[in-house]
């Protein structure tokens, strides 16, 4: 642990330790926030600015709305051989104003691990390097952003979480299955009961 402090407090970070009997151990480690630079792919809604983590970034693919099919109430997209989940950005943030008429041609392909998500959007930034700053609890309690950034020009950008994303995708497609499968179980009970014996 000493060596762990020291490469901290090296680059002006620091170490906080605190220790409750019978409970455990919480150790944090804080650093500049400067150090919280990532490469990331900005990504467009209307007047709404995203920020993706180019290490979750997969491919970037351009589509038609003819591209696009529902599979058990999802949105998904055959690519390679692969059912891929499509995510619209204006409803999983809930973007009110967005005008949902615009035309969504890019998707841009996420993964964690082996599960990929495709979130359309509606425009392609480009690649910048952000400094992630923490969203206040009361600004935003929405699941899958990561924090924010301020953009060279002023603009603000939400980072993504694409793990809890993701997460909340396989979570929606597993509460879909369990309520598919009751619904089945009991149009088999009734017709049982409804069967002559």
């Amino acid at each position: 642990m000493d060596v762990v402090k020291k490469d901290v407090e090296k680059i002006n970070g620091h170490v906080e330790i605190e220790s409750w009997e019978n409970k455990g151990t919480r150790i944090s480690i804080k650093i500049p926030l400067t150090l919280a630079i990532i490469q990331t792919l900005l990504i467009k809604m209307g007047q709404h600015m995203f920020a993706v983590p180019l290490t979750s970034v997969r491919e970037i693919i351009q589509v038609s709305p003819a591209d696009i099919s529902t599979i058990e109430g999802f949105e998904v997209i055959k690519f390679r051989d692969e059912t891929i989940p499509v995510l619209r950005m204006n409803k999983v943030f809930n973007l009110k104003d967005y005008d949902s008429s615009k035309s969504l041609k890019y998707l841009v392909l996420a993964t964690t691990g082996v599960k990929t998500v495709g979130f359309l959007v509606e425009e392609l930034v480009g690649e910048q390097d952000v400094v992630i700053k923490p969203l206040a609890e009361h600004v935003c309690e929405s699941r899958g952003l990561a924090g924010s950034t301020i953009l060279g020009d002023g603009t603000i950008a939400l980072v993504l979480d694409v793990t809890e994303v993701i997460e909340d995708v396989i979570s929606k497609q597993r509460q879909f299955a369990a309520t598919e499968m009751r619904h089945g179980q009991q149009a088999h009970r009734s017709s049982l009961v409804g069967s002559p014996d």
